[in-house]
């Protein structure tokens, strides 16, 4: 790996004013809505007395990565990961600190940026591209290669407005990538796309490092974070917990998550309730001796006494109490609610990546923001798993999710 710097950020803070709004851009609509809003405080008593507040969403961040490190950024709801992003990919600016980059900069931070819904995936190419910094000529030479990648063929000449987000995530991440970056910049959109098309993501991923391009990569699946990053930050509420290895991120992660609660089973507000936590082979019939590689299924019966619009559904596996192996997060990944009452949470893996040893599971359902804990039931289930750690697949696992 080439040791030269490419990327450094020295005392970042990004402070938000909340309570009111922002300061217009200067525009006439902008100044005649203002006006009005002023008007209407006036009338209603409150435009002296509005209180203004100010949140820290970054504070005293500093980092640096090299060519060819690949360094994930991990941490809950609102920790500060998009933020330091936006900054290092311009498009906000630091309220303190400074940040150095040096060569081209490819970013893909949230389905559909750079993309105009009204343009077919053919002009977005175009338009993503030159927003990118690539020539028209270089966009025309790669162009093949880019739809190729994306698999997309079929719709280029439809506008993205009818595309999947799936389909958005291809073709962007295939423009992005055939910028040929020096620096590499995602932020958690892999996790709508498809398994097949991450697998090949995260490919491209380690080939890209192998050509010393940096990467900066936001997950909250842990798993991915494990496998594609040489280095990790940890953040939370802004600051950063932990910078340097990998697999120590993960577990301190894990460990500032379960320190909210007690660290015995069934806390939380206890307003749901795991009632059952089963491990069942890939019919769903129980099964007594899981094994590396093979098919699982972890079935969570709950108990709920609340609705919940949008659950952050959390299951967390450790080997041996201390080391995290895997998590999954149902915010990311799906799309209904929990309603009073009970239901069955399935989650379905092809292959279970884990290797031989004693996993010990932690469930926890939060409400959207992670700032209400349903319930935390940790160390929920304990088993052996065995089997050869040369039979897990090099691609990451696809986890199904179900509710019944």
């Amino acid at each position: 790996m080439n040791e030269e710097i490419v990327i450094r950020a020295e005392g970042l803070g990004k402070q938000y004013r909340i309570g009111t709004a922002q300061a217009p851009y200067g525009t006439f609509r902008d100044a005649v809505t203002d006006l009005a809003r002023r008007q209407v405080r006036r009338w209603r008593g409150d435009g002296s007395g509005s209180k203004v507040e100010f949140i820290w969403a970054l504070r005293d961040v500093s980092f640096e990565v090299r060519r060819g490190e690949v360094l994930g950024i991990i941490g809950r709801n609102g920790a500060g990961k998009s933020t330091a992003l936006k900054i290092l990919s311009k498009i906000t600016h630091p309220t303190e600190g400074r940040v150095e980059l040096r060569g081209r900069v490819g970013s893909l931070l949230e389905v559909g940026t750079g993309f105009h819904p009204e343009l077919t995936g053919r002009e977005n190419i175009f338009l993503n591209g030159a927003i990118l910094g690539m020539p028209r000529g270089e966009i025309k030479a790669k162009f093949d290669e880019i739809v190729a990648f994306a698999e997309t063929e079929k719709f280029l000449d439809t506008p993205v407005k009818h595309y999947s987000s799936g389909m958005y995530v291809r073709l962007a991440f295939s423009v992005a990538i055939h910028v040929d970056p020096d620096i590499l910049l995602i932020d958690e959109v892999l996790a709508v796309g498809d398994s097949a098309f991450r697998n090949r993501c995260y490919d491209r991923l380690a080939e890209m490092r192998n050509r010393d391009t940096a990467i900066i990569l936001i997950s909250h699946n842990l798993e991915q974070i494990a496998r594609v990053c040489s280095s990790a930050i940890l953040l939370d509420h802004g600051r950063i917990q932990y910078l340097g290895d990998t697999q120590t991120a993960l577990n301190r992660y894990i460990d500032i998550f379960a320190g909210q609660q007690t660290h015995a089973a069934n806390t939380g507000t206890g307003e749901i309730e795991i009632v059952e936590l089963a491990l069942c082979d890939e019919k769903g019939a129980p099964l007594a001796e899981p094994r590396t590689g093979a098919p699982l299924q972890l079935r969570a019966r709950y108990r709920s006494r609340v609705d919940v619009e949008n659950p952050n559904i959390i299951f967390a596996l450790r080997r041996n109490s201390e080391v995290i192996l895997h998590e999954v997060s149902g915010w990311a990944v799906v799309n209904w609610p929990i309603r009073k009452g009970e239901g069955v949470i399935t989650i379905t893996y092809d292959f279970f990546p884990i290797n031989q040893g004693i996993v010990d599971v932690t469930v926890a359902i939060w409400n959207e923001t992670i700032s209400r804990a349903y319930c935390w039931h940790e160390r929920a289930l304990r088993f052996t798993c065995k089997g050869n750690p040369k039979n897990v697949a090099p691609a990451v696992s696809q986890v199904k999710w179900k509710k019944d």
